[in-house]
């Protein structure tokens, strides 16, 4: 019965759909926030989302360290892993925080363990970490065009 109902377990944001998330998250950057609100509030976002004990954003090109969840909303590491089948594990996963083929950092999280999100808030958790490096560089390429 445990392992039924740690399978069942679903993470939502607060009972807010994933799509209000990136619906907020997008206003935000459309509105010219600047890119630490954005990041800050898909750090907030993430947590509901997932479930997570915490999360960090990373700022910098980098490369993944460990777990990576990839844009499809699996977990690799080489290979491809289903956490819906076993829950997370107990270690730091990287979301790379991309956009127009450019790393602008990654955002860390530290997954309960056992914890399964759907692959649709894994989906969603992507699109939130693009939106932030939306928000980095539209502030860069405004910083750039500024005297």
């Amino acid at each position: 019965m445990a392992v039924a109902a740690r399978r069942a377990r679903v993470i939502t944001a607060g009972g807010a759909p994933p799509a209000v998330m990136q619906s907020a998250t997008a206003a935000r950057l459309v509105r010219g926030n600047d890119a630490s609100m954005v990041i800050g509030q898909v750090e907030v976002q993430l947590k509901a989302l997932l479930g997570l004990r915490g999360c960090a954003f990373e700022a910098g090109p980098g490369r993944a360290r460990g777990l990576c969840l990839d844009p499809g909303g699996l977990l690799r590491r080489g290979v491809h892993r289903r956490p819906e089948e076993h829950g997370f594990r107990d270690e730091k996963i990287d979301v790379p925080a991309h956009y127009r083929g450019r790393v602008y950092g990654r955002f860390v999280l530290d997954p309960t363990p056992g914890t399964a999100p759907t692959i649709h808030a894994r989906r969603t958790a992507v699109v939130l970490a693009e939106l932030a490096a939306a928000a980095i560089a539209g502030e860069l390429a405004s910083s750039a065009l500024q005297p």
